[in-house]
This record gives structure tokens, sequence and C-alpha cells, in this order.
């Protein structure tokens, strides 16, 4: 019978019939895939850098954001960038995330890393003392150099600009860095000390604030550009550091590279999009070298960029693997899992947020696979408080629903002026009247509430989690039979 209706239909309602059918083969496929996804792990371990270094301090602001998702990450501290893009080689290190900088790829060997963000900028900076000026690296032939411990990355981009310059011989390198090189510089134990880091690093400022050394700006940073492409030109204007003592006293050019958050391909996508946006909290300002918005970013330096990190770059987070702000609260029932964003939950399944929404019903999307939008408590059962200082309360204006029933979705709230306007009255409002009494010789209502309302309020405000639960299912299942859009509340005044 079915085939003789389809034989029946015109050679267009066939084409209808047929790209639905697909779609709807598309949108299961597309389903069954994502539900097969593993939960992301609540565990991170981050390789960061030296105790002294600006590696570690950002290590902690990651640890502290992270935390507010519910995942946590554990700091392991090692001598810097280049230790770090070893231990995210050997897949027994136990590190998940670690800082590293352009320059330390080495393909194939790291065809298997992805960077997720590109962090800020890493000069060079080459402090020395004695009378002469010095603009060329290869100035420094003859002379000892603190180049940074070995696994540091300033060690790893210090010696392919002294390797170009012709520096592989007739110099003395050193393995300190940061407070100890600079330590070491200031009592002549060394000529000269180079430190890739950022202008926040303690030791790159202290040596900047100290007369008795100087320091070298590239003459040919243009050069450097064109023959290593993750090389970054940067300036530093005068007074930048200090514009009341004038420091550096004229611009200063240098080069660097670029601080990156890198990882294995295979991390869970809902973790790139935290940390990703943990690094907009970080680095998204304005700094000596960076402009405000210009990291986090996603231009590849010399590691392949993660997929998912160029999808958030260029559409935001995405929509399936949104975190809670407050932390991500898992809820298992043996059938279903979820994440929570704040008062925004989004399910695997039709079920009832009890963390994040207070028992919350929720809305519900394609066959209940993509997202369920979690109400929370006030919206279902339309109360608010009429607080003193706008004297405004909330009511239910829905198509012949009580307030006992709660707020379905697609209904309107409706704003209106409360009368007990002359004191906070702390009570939820209803409809009907307000609940609050006012007292002797006050300004409020004419109205008054009756014993009957109050007892009916009373009795709302005891509904046990349960009820409310049932009520959200109820809620739930009428919502699915129409369809339905989340309108804007409107505002209208008596």
């Amino acid at each position: 019978m079915m085939l003789e209706n389809l034989v029946l239909l015109s050679r267009r309602a066939r084409f209808r019939l047929a790209a639905l059918v697909l779609a709807l083969v598309v949108a299961i496929v597309w389903a069954t895939a994502w539900l097969a996804q593993p939960a992301p792990p609540r565990r991170l371990v981050l390789a960061s850098g030296l105790e002294d270094g600006l590696n570690h301090r950002y290590a902690q602001r990651y640890i502290e954001i992270l935390a507010r998702s519910g995942v946590k990450v554990e700091e392991r501290m090692t001598s810097g960038a280049g230790e770090n893009m070893t231990l995210l080689l050997d897949p027994n290190s136990g590190v998940d995330i670690a800082f590293t900088q352009g320059g330390l790829a080495k393909p194939p060997e790291t065809d298997g890393l992805v960077m997720l963000a590109s962090l800020y900028y890493l000069p060079m900076w080459i402090f020395y003392r004695g009378s002469d000026e010095i603009d060329q690296v290869n100035e420094l032939q003859y002379r000892r150099i603190a180049v940074g411990v070995e696994g540091s990355g300033t060690r790893q981009f210090a010696k392919p600009v002294l390797a170009l310059n012709g520096l592989t011989t007739g110099i003395v390198m050193l393995p300190t860095s940061n407070v100890a090189a600079l330590r070491a510089l200031r009592s002549n134990e060394v000529d000269a000390a180079i430190f890739v880091d950022g202008a926040q690093n303690e030791a790159v400022r202290s040596a900047l604030f100290d007369r008795s050394l100087k320091l070298m700006s590239f003459a040919r940073a243009d050069a450097y550009v064109r023959r290593m492409p993750y090389i970054s030109k940067v300036t530093l204007p005068p007074g930048m550091i200090d514009f009341a003592k004038n420091i550096p006293e004229q611009e200063i050019t240098l080069i660097g590279t670029k601080a990156m958050l890198t990882a294995r391909s295979g991390l869970h996508p809902a973790l790139v999009n935290l940390l990703i946006d943990a690094a907009h909290e970080i680095h998204g300002g304005q700094g000596a070298f960076e402009r405000a918005g210009e990291f986090p970013g996603t231009d590849p330096v010399d590691l392949k960029v993660s997929v998912e990190a160029v999808d958030h770059a260029k559409f935001g987070p995405n929509l399936l693997h949104r975190s809670c702000r407050s932390g991500w609260r898992r809820w298992r029932n043996g059938r279903s899992s979820s994440w929570c964003r704040s008062r925004r939950c989004w399910f695997r399944c039709f079920t009832t947020c009890r963390k994040c929404c207070a028992g919350g019903s929720g809305r519900g999307s394609i066959a209940g696979t993509a997202s369920l939008r979690c109400w929370n408590a006030m919206s279902q059962r339309a109360e608010a408080h009429c607080p003193r200082r706008n004297g405004w309360r909330t009511s239910i204006v829905s198509s012949g629903r009580s307030p006992e029933s709660g707020r379905p979705p697609g209904s309107r709230a409706r704003r209106t002026r409360c009368a007990n306007t002359s004191a906070s009255c702390g009570a939820r409002c209803w409809r009907g009247s307000c609940r609050r009494q006012p007292a002797s010789g006050e300004r409020g209502s004419r109205r008054r509430t009756s014993p009957a309302v109050q007892s009916e309020s009373a009795r709302r405000d005891q509904l046990d989690p349960e009820a409310d639960q049932k009520n959200a299912r109820q809620l739930l299942q009428r919502a699915r039979d129409e369809r339905f859009r989340t309108q804007p509340l409107r505002e209208e005044v008596r």
C-alpha cells in the first residue's frame, strides 16, 4: 500500500521525501557518533617550567581557572620548554599538556602533537656588561655567556641563533637560567646573559632597572625572521617598562618566538574548549609586546594547529561541550550523564537536572541527542522577589495554566509594578496578589492577601524535590508534543 502511494507521488514530492530520509539518517548517524564519545577526563597533568619563570606563574592560573569547572590540573615543574616537548613525545610520561615554544618541532617526530593556542611573545633578551655598544650576536665571540640550563626554552632558542652567527666555537656557554644567570652577570662570572621569556619575568625586569647592564638591540632582526620562520620581530618602545624613569631610554628591537600551549592530538574536545577559554582569560589582555585580543591565537608557529582550536576561534565554544563556570557537575543515574554551564545545562538524553538548576526541567532538541536546556527553579515555579529598590514582581502569563503548574516552556513572564514598594518584603509574588501584608501606616496594596492564598503559597513553598521532578517531567513531555521557542521576557507596566 505504501509503495502504491509512493508511485502516485510527483517527482518533486519523491525528491523531498528522499531528502527528508537522508537528513534523518545523517542526524541519527551524527547523534550516534556523539553519544559514543567518551566522557572528558577530570584530571590533567601540565608541564610548566622553572620555579622562577613565567610558565610556573601561568600554570597556577590555569589550575585555578580549570578548578572552577571541576577539572583538577596537576603541575609538573620542569627545566623548560625543551624538556616539556620531550615529555609530550613520551606516551608514558603522564603529561597531557605543556608549555612549549617555537623552534622545537622536529617532524615527523612531532607530528602527533598539536598547538592548542599561541599565548604570548617570548623575546630574546641579551644583557651584557662593558662600555661597548653591541647590536649583533657575533660580537659576543670569545665571551662567557649564560644560555640557560639543559632542557630550557632559553637554551633551545639560543643555540640555533648562535650557530647562525658562527658562534659554535669560541664562546663558553654556562648552564644558568633566570635569577641565577643575572646574579652571575652582576658578579662578573659571565660576560653576557640570555633570557627567553616575557617582560614580566623577575630576572628580566630586574636587569632592565640595573643601570650597570646594557640590553642589546638586534640590528638584523628582519633577516632573522626570514631565515627562521618561527622567529618574530618585536620592539620595546621607550618608557614601556617604567614611564617615569624612562626605561628603556630608547627603542629596542628584539627577536623572539611565541609561547604555545601544546597537547597530543587525542585530547578531548571539551578540555580543548576549557583550556582555550582559560587562555583567553589569562593572555587576552594587552602586554608589553602584545596587542589586546591578539592572544591566544591560532596562527601556525611550527606545529600543526588543533582542529577544535580553529573551530573555537571561528565559531566559539563547541555547543555540545560547554562547561559549567561554577564547576562541571556530572550526574549519573545509570543511563545518562550531563555537564552544566551555570544556568544552562546540556544533556545527552531526556532527564531532569538536579544539581545545576535545582530540579529544573529541560528543553529538548533533535531526538534528545543534542541538548536539553535547563529551566531553573524560578522559571518552573514562576516566583520572584519584590525588593525595595525597584518594586517589581514577576507573574505568569500562560494560556490557562495556574501558577501551581509551574512555568511551561514557551510561556511569557510579565513584570508588573508591585504595590509594596515602601519596604523590602522578601516575599514571593504571584499573579493574583502580593503575599506580603503591609504594616500599619505603610503605603501598600489595597488588596490584602487572604488566608487561603497564604496557605496555598505556603503549600507551594513546601513542595518536596520528588514533586518538583515529577512536575518537570510532565512539563517536558508536554513540551515535546509541540514546537516551542524560548521567548524573551516582555515588560509591561500596569
